[in-house]
């Protein structure tokens, strides 16, 4: 499977990009873009723009951190609401909270790849929160690598073990082998 590679390295060690080349450096963490007149920065990947405060996060991320989870209105209320058919799970209504909560945070959580097929790529990818419990499991299945046709996501209780609900997706492809869309079965 092709894939894009970006150049990398100290800022000292910077050559002058070719016109659309990418590069980033590791000690300054910027990105720059080759142009005819040199190399850019684009001003809005620059962290004194969008991360004011040097934390990490963009700054609208800040602010959407300090509203308190009770002060969200209109908000699913079961794994259902996020379009989540349940699993039968273990009725676990903290669980269930979690769940919605976070679902669409998964850089709160650490991720462990495994399964690795022929042509190295990752068919197992696990979501484990801080305390090593297990969160979401995705599996990729059916058809033959690097086209599995499958993706199936499975949503555990704060036990780690117990499954609360299991998404199930059909994968397509374009004509080079990229995934193009993934429908929910």
């Amino acid at each position: 499977m092709p894939k894009i590679r970006i150049k990398r390295g100290a800022l000292t060690n910077l050559p002058i990009l070719d016109k659309g080349e990418l590069a980033i450096t590791t000690d300054t963490k910027k990105l720059y873009v080759g142009t005819d007149s040199g190399n850019y920065i684009p001003a809005d990947m620059q962290q004194s723009v969008y991360d004011t405060n040097a934390d990490g996060k963009v700054n609208s991320a800040d602010l959407a951190d300090s509203v308190p989870w009770s002060g969200v209105t209109d908000t699913p209320t079961t794994l259902a609401g996020y379009g989540i058919i349940d699993g039968g799970g273990s009725g676990n209504t903290n669980a269930v909270t979690l769940a919605t909560r976070h679902i669409y945070e998964l850089d709160q959580y650490n991720m462990v790849r495994s399964a690795k097929d022929i042509n190295g790529l990752f068919t197992q990818v696990d979501y484990n929160r801080y305390d090593g419990t297990l969160f979401i499991r995705s599996i990729l299945s059916g058809g033959a690598s690097p086209s599995y046709t499958t993706r199936t996501m499975k949503f555990y209780d704060i036990d780690g073990l117990t499954v609360v609900s299991t998404v199930v997706y059909a994968l397509s492809y374009d004509g080079d082998g990229e995934i193009t869309s993934e429908t929910k079965v």
